[in-house]
């Protein structure tokens, strides 16, 4: 069995086995690093000392269009204890906006985002995505392969579990979904 081109130039065609796998050479791009080469990819950076237990200290709440997707989260702390991400709602009071910062260093792009780090309050905790426990004085890293998806109008937030006067600092990934732009891919 063949796939014949459907692009109408040419007279390429891919093998396929009983299976419908189809034999290739390929090189593989992964879609975070496709869309840091189109710009769509960014990190935000925060710094935050804590002044209670359960404090949320990173807010993101995707205002645009386009899904986008949280690839990785790394947090420093002078404390061990736990930190855990969710789902949340409500309005953000008390945070401070943070500046994106585009990965791929030739693109002026931002996202379409509202992002605040702080002792953040006013928001209801809903589905809990993931526990993360950091060891005092060391660097917690967490990627997920399969990104935490943020469609519009949804929002995700980071609480600390631990004890007040920790100092926190980290950085958050997110990038927009460019499968849902051909034209990109």
């Amino acid at each position: 069995m063949f796939i014949q081109n459907g692009r109408g130039n040419g007279d390429f065609r891919a093998g396929v086995d009983v299976d419908g796998r189809v034999f290739t050479k390929s090189i593989v791009v992964h879609d975070d690093n496709n869309a840091n080469e189109f710009g769509l990819s960014w990190t935000f950076t925060f710094s935050v000392t804590t002044t209670g237990t359960d404090n949320v200290i990173f807010y993101v709440k995707n205002t645009g269009n386009d899904e986008l997707e949280l690839t990785d989260i790394r947090i420093f702390s002078d404390q061990a204890n736990d930190y855990d991400f969710a789902e949340v709602t409500g309005t953000p009071s008390g945070g401070t906006a943070i500046t994106p910062a585009n990965k791929n260093l030739g693109s002026a792009k931002t996202p379409e985002v509202t992002v605040e780090d702080g002792i953040i309050t006013g928001l209801t905790y809903g589905t809990q995505l993931y526990n993360i426990y950091v060891k005092a004085n060391d660097l917690s890293s967490f990627k997920t392969s399969s990104h935490i998806k943020i469609p519009n109008n949804k929002a995700m937030a980071i609480r600390w579990r631990g004890t007040t006067g920790a100092v926190l600092k980290g950085t958050v990934s997110i990038h927009k979904d460019v499968f849902n732009h051909p034209e990109l891919i």
